[in-house]
């Protein structure tokens, strides 16, 4: 007889949403302007080139905001797995 531990399955804390500016406040490293930077360029946006229509990638941190009106709240754990992966 056979059973499924428990403890083999590891509990994700859960997830954190925060403000821009409390998020610059718990990461020094992270001004308020450019934590607003990211969230302006997280979504992919058109543009016209050459009379053609063309689109320009977001950088990716969109999986990490919640948008609810006009806030916006950043996954804490999210942000900081982005900034690990993100391209150069």
């Amino acid at each position: 007889m056979s059973h499924a531990s428990t403890t083999s399955h590891q509990q994700l804390p859960p997830r954190a949403f925060y403000s821009p500016q409390q998020i610059a406040e718990r990461h020094p490293a992270f001004s308020l302007r450019t934590l607003r930077h990211w969230i302006f360029f997280a979504k992919d946006r058109q543009s016209w080139k050459g009379g053609k229509r063309v689109v320009i990638p977001g950088n990716g941190l969109g999986k990490a905001l919640v948008r609810r009106g006009r806030r916006v709240y950043i996954d804490e754990r999210a942000l900081l797995e982005w900034l690990e992966n993100a391209p150069l």
